[in-house]
């Protein structure tokens, strides 16, 4: 098993996103496991979503952080580079929802 990380990880989560993206995916959704940790810096979610283009939305673990704690290193409304980063902190104290209603999707007939 490889564990990527910093640029190399940043490379394939773009390749990735473009592969989705050329098959006909409507969305890209992301869970991850990066966190928003000052320890972590070249690792976090944050430092990939400024790099990588085209995810919609980011669910990230690690650090268990809050939405309060998100808007604290995001543009305030939880947005890195145009992707909603969420996360549901810890222990089960919080559920999360993500709700999509932009009329992206096509029809699959």
């Amino acid at each position: 098993m490889t564990i990527l990380g910093d640029k190399s990880m940043f490379d394939c989560a773009q390749a990735q996103v473009d592969s989705l993206k050329a098959d006909g995916c409507d969305y890209i959704i992301c869970l991850g496991h990066l966190g928003i940790d000052k320890e972590s810096i070249g690792n976090r979610s944050t430092d990939l979503l400024n790099v990588v283009d085209g995810i919609d939305v980011f669910i990230d673990g690690h650090s268990h952080s809050t939405m309060k704690d998100i808007a604290e290193v995001t543009d305030k409304d939880g947005k890195v580079n145009g992707t909603l980063l969420t996360s549901t902190g810890t222990k089960l104290a919080s559920v999360g929802v993500v709700t999509i209603s932009a009329p992206r999707a096509r029809s699959r007939l």
